[in-house]
């Protein structure tokens, strides 16, 4: 063995096995809270005044949707 830990070949920094990948970006949009790539779409249900229920979209980065996501889930909106 060498001085060096690693065999020839190895990365110097494995990943860690517990990184899971990202959601895809939505193309063409913003984060709706400061302009970055969006991650997560998330459906707010609102009633028009004439009656009929409807929904707006808000669009978060990942950042952003980690921060909101226990107030998300607690109000149960709906997320893709």
């Amino acid at each position: 063995m060498g001085i060096m830990s690693r065999q020839p070949g190895q990365p110097a920094h494995t990943p860690p096995v517990s990184a899971a990948p990202l959601p895809p970006v939505i193309p063409g949009e913003t984060c709706d809270r400061c302009g970055a790539a969006p991650r997560h779409r998330v459906y707010i249900p609102y009633t028009h005044e004439s009656g009929y229920t409807a929904s707006r979209q808000l669009l978060f980065c990942q950042h952003h949707f980690d921060k909101y996501q226990v107030a998300i889930a607690a109000a149960g909106y709906r997320v893709s």
